[in-house]
């Protein structure tokens, strides 16, 4: 095996692990808004809902709306006008184009859902990538390589945290830097 075959079964890996939002137009999203709609008992679903994760969906998703659709004079926005009286828009955590990955993906889409979903998305792949390049720095089999990006890409950590995508930036820039100082 090289690593160039690990590369390439760590993304075929990747396509069938995310197949249903690549195929299928899904988004990453921790609950069905059954509470926020009004509705006293859960829908028949197969989704695994969990309302711990509610961050995403009165924070994260808001405030990225906010950054792709407001009203605004530069390619920034600064002020959100739609809370009370108005605050300072969010700029943290990948929510605004500030950031490199959001500007880019906000040139394909303004969903704010389908954003957040390619970003999460971004983030996990290059995690992979990351560490398989990493730990082709340092020597280890390729093989082996494949088996450790793939624990760390696929594993309880990353999918746990699937939804908050500021925690997943921190784990891929950390092997992006171990990556460039070896």
């Amino acid at each position: 095996m090289s690593y160039r075959s690990a590369f390439f079964l760590l993304l075929g890996v990747f396509v069938l692990h995310f197949s249903r939002i690549l195929f299928y137009g899904e988004v990453i999203f921790p609950h069905d808004n059954s509470l926020e709609v009004g509705l006293s008992e859960k829908p028949n679903s197969t989704r695994i809902s969990n309302r711990k994760f509610s961050d995403q969906s009165s924070v994260f998703i808001p405030e990225l709306a906010n950054n792709l659709r407001s009203d605004r004079k530069g390619w920034l926005a600064t002020w959100n006008p739609h809370v009370q009286l108005g605050r300072a828009a969010y700029q943290v955590s990948g929510l605004s184009r500030a950031y490199l990955l959001t500007n880019a993906l906000s040139c394909l889409t303004s969903n704010p859902f389908c954003l957040h979903t390619a970003l999460v998305l971004l983030t996990v792949g290059l995690t992979g990538s990351f560490m398989l390049l990493f730990l082709r720095s340092i020597g280890i089999h390729p093989a082996a390589a494949f088996f450790a990006a793939a624990g760390l890409t696929f594993g309880t950590l990353i999918s746990y945290w699937l939804t908050f995508e500021m925690f997943l930036s921190a784990i891929c820039w950390l092997t992006c830097l171990l990556w460039l100082v070896s």
